[in-house]
């Protein structure tokens, strides 16, 4: 499979078990020890997938400013609330349990994957009439006329422990992780943007609380589209 993959781990034996793992399915595997390591290959490589052990988690917001387009998913051998929020601020969408299955590392390789190559998709947008409300299975979305669009997450996410959103200002691409979700077993829910734009308001109640999503009119987010 045509991919470059980029495993962060100084634990000698996981971290070759995970390139060996990924090598024989066919990825491009680099393997570093070290954040400083990982942000040399990051400076002249270009990959598709992080795979990053919590403790070097200071060095991903430097790789994902070489590589803004890189799926991360953080390897923690004790998952806590507070260390599954720091990664999903800096951008990871999956959470890995050490020690690795095979299987689970290959599932979220190739979800991670799939991801990056959606959201790289070419995609036009014509905006529909002011009103229109699609209903897909994570977000729901109202266009309220003039370029902007009011994004509301579904109710069941008011049961998380942790409802990140991007900051005001933020540029979104469609198919790119636009909310990630933290939930109490330490796994994460990436919600993939429908729409490209711009933020322009992100909702604190929900940041906050992420029962205030319980209310039908409760939204998180609103975009100013990209018509471009």
């Amino acid at each position: 499979m045509e991919a470059n993959i980029l495993v962060v781990d100084d634990e000698e034996v996981l971290g070759s078990t995970c390139r060996q793992v990924l090598a024989n399915a066919g990825y491009r595997t680099t393997l570093s020890r070290t954040p400083a390591e990982a942000l040399r290959e990051a400076a002249r490589t270009p990959f598709d997938v992080v795979c990053i052990d919590v403790e070097a988690l200071p060095a991903l917001r430097e790789i994902r400013d070489k590589q803004p387009w890189l799926e991360v998913i953080a390897v923690t051998r004790h998952p806590s609330i507070d260390e599954v929020k720091i990664a999903v601020r800096l951008g990871a969408s999956e959470l890995l349990a050490k020690p690795v299955s095979p299987a689970a590392l290959l599932r979220l390789v190739a979800q991670a994957i799939e991801r990056k190559a959606w959201s790289m998709r070419p995609c036009a947008l014509e905006e529909p009439p002011a009103g229109r409300t699609p209903e897909p299975d994570d977000c729901r979305l109202t266009y309220e006329g003039a370029g902007l669009v009011t994004i509301g997450l579904n109710p069941r996410f008011a049961d998380s422990s942790y409802v990140e959103l991007p900051l005001e200002g933020a540029l979104i691409a469609r198919g790119e992780p636009l909310v990630r979700v933290l939930f109490a077993d330490g796994s994460i829910r990436a919600v993939a943007s429908p729409v490209s734009g711009r933020v322009a308001r992100a909702h604190d109640a929900v940041m906050r609380d992420s029962r205030a999503l319980r209310r039908s009119d409760t939204w998180a987010l609103q975009l100013e589209l990209d018509k471009e």
